[in-house]
């Protein structure tokens, strides 16, 4: 429990918090408008947006898990590099870790008090790599696990502890720059997708401005059954289109 409430700390600050309930206050406007232009019922549209909150809740859960992810990866990846440039100057590891803290502060934002305890931890001459273990389960992040199991294997060897965490962050910021331009190359599809689905609401609302009588058939009687069915095919799409372009790397 200590590692899932740690890590899920990045995005239940403040600023998180405000995220959240601005995402939900622009889903409720939207569905509500959507739902409204397919069946001009108050009550209908009500329902249906409360019925699509629990899936919006959890797809931005997801979406901030990912966004704490990447912030935690990018400031691990900083702290790599100015621990490794402080370790190749000849510093310590205790010294190293107390000059990337104090360095700048500004740039760790998510896990500055972790790196704060490492620091307390390795004044306290515990060993390195148990420090960093405690930080890594503290994050609750793979890429810093497997970190701290390098580290618990490699200084008992003895390894060259900056030709190490040199040699990780080398490759840690070549599997970062790789994720990004796959992410990048997916966002297209994924922006398409939207943009398509969007269309048949744009559509409707255009008629029903122009010519509010050319719809009037579709919001009574069998014309329900209509905009039901057009509507479950514009959801299953979106469905379909997100799937699709949720790869997997």
């Amino acid at each position: 429990m200590t590692t899932v409430r740690s890590g899920l700390r990045g995005y239940s600050d403040n600023k998180t918090r405000y995220l959240s309930v601005l995402y939900t206050l622009l889903y409720t406007a939207a569905a509500y408008f959507v739902f409204f232009s397919f069946f001009e019922n108050s009550k209908i549209s009500v329902i249906l947006t409360l019925c699509g909150l629990p899936v919006f809740i959890f797809r931005m859960r997801k979406y901030m898990r990912a966004v704490h992810r990447e912030r935690v990866e990018a400031e691990f990846y900083i702290m790599l590099r100015q621990i490794s440039m402080s370790l190749s100057s000849g510093s310590t590891i205790e010294n190293a870790v107390r000059e990337t803290v104090a360095a700048d502060r500004k740039s760790y934002k998510v896990i500055g008090k972790e790196l704060e305890k490492v620091y307390g931890m390795l004044r306290n001459n515990i060993p390195a790599e148990r420090a960093f273990a405690e930080f890594a389960k503290q994050c609750g992040n793979s890429e810093i696990t497997a970190f701290g199991e390098v580290l618990r294997a490699g200084i008992p060897a003895g390894i060259n502890l900056a030709g190490l965490i040199r040699y990780v962050s080398s490759s840690l910021r070549m599997k970062s720059d790789v994720e990004q331009d796959i992410k990048r190359m997916l966002n297209a599809p994924k922006y398409n997708n939207r943009i398509i689905m969007a269309m048949p609401v744009f559509c409707i609302v255009l008629f029903r401005s122009i010519s509010p009588s050319y719809l009037e058939p579709l919001y009574v009687g069998a014309g329900r059954i209509v905009m039901i069915a057009v509507l479950a095919l514009i959801i299953s799409a979106w469905l379909i289109g997100e799937r699709l372009s949720d790869i997997r790397y």
